[in-house]
This record gives C-alpha cells, structure tokens and sequence, in this order.
C-alpha cells in the first residue's frame, strides 16, 4: 500500500494529508491515467475524504446519480453504513399486479371448475397479462438493486455504489474513514 499511499498524493488539495485509505482503486487508478469517470471512488487523507465520478443522493426516497467532485473534512462526518437500496414502487407495483394476476387466474379457474363454462378466456388473458407485468417490475426492482455505502456530513449525504467491492475493501474504508 506503500506505492498507493505515494501514488495517490498528488490527488490531495494539501501536500501535508497523508494517505489512509480508498474505496474503488482501480477506478481511481484508472483516473488518475486520464481515463473517464464512469464510476465513482473515494480516497481518504488524515484530513479529508475525497470523492469523484458517480455518485448518489436521497431525495424524496429516491436515489439520484450524479457526476461530482466533493471534499469534505473528516470532522464534518456524521456516520457511515452500507444499506442496501431497492425501488420501493417497482417493488410495491410488482408484488400488488402478480397478486392481482394470480386472483383473476383463480377467479377464472374456479369458474370455470363450478359453472363448467370455457368462456371466459378474457379473464385467463388478464391474469397472464398481469403476471407478466408483475414479473417484468419485479425482474427491473432486482436489476436495478444497489448496495450504496452512504456517507452522512453535516449538511447532506453522498453514497457510492459498492456492488462490485470486496466486504474487505468495504470494511476497511469505513475503518479508515470513521478512524478505527
């Protein structure tokens, strides 16, 4: 980590921060050879937390994408944690329509059954339009799932997508970050 440490000091603002930590080194890496910032990565001074490229902010219980370079001084840090964040009305409008198709698939079924009357097509047509429907919500709320390591300072949050980091890595930024 030593090559890392002496590696990443021309990215801090103050040439005294020594470095701690980071969050999405190749990504930073990849930065710091003037690649492009598709993804976001933090780096961690004594002094700082840095943060570059993609990153997210809840707002009205939504998670927003944004591109951004941000500084902030590690005293400012209220808290850090990862929690998992799900589309709660993908989730909500899948699991209500597959309840719905699987009602009106019974309905039909048992009316069907009782009254021995193939008619009502319709109503099977329905249900497995609905199924789909549900299906297809609830396949985006699983694609679109993220594992966001959020970041609370005083006057806002900022979290990173962490989905393709290691628990290890995770662990140590946070370690790092919160001072342990």
């Amino acid at each position: 980590m030593a090559d890392s440490a002496e590696q990443f000091r021309g990215f801090f603002m103050n040439r005294n921060e020594e470095f701690v930590c980071a969050l999405g080194v190749p990504y930073l890496k990849k930065f710091l050879k003037g690649g492009d910032l598709t993804k976001g990565f933090s780096v961690v001074s004594d002094k700082k937390v840095y943060f570059r490229g993609a990153t997210y902010h809840f707002q009205g219980g939504k998670l927003k994408k944004t591109k951004e370079a941000k500084e902030l001084e590690l005293e400012y840090i209220t808290s850090a944690n990862v929690t998992r964040y799900v589309d709660r009305e993908a989730l909500t409008f899948g699991i209500v329509t597959m309840i719905l198709g699987i009602l009106f698939w019974v309905y039909a079924f048992i009316y069907y059954i009782v009254i021995d009357y193939p008619g009502l097509s319709y109503m099977n047509i329905l249900a497995e339009i609905l199924l789909s429907v549900g299906l297809i919500a609830l396949l985006k709320c699983w694609l679109s799932r993220k594992n966001i390591f959020k970041i609370e300072f005083v006057g806002g949050d900022i979290s990173l997508d962490v989905r393709e980091f290691s628990d290890d890595e995770i662990e140590n930024y946070r370690r790092g970050l919160v001072g342990e």
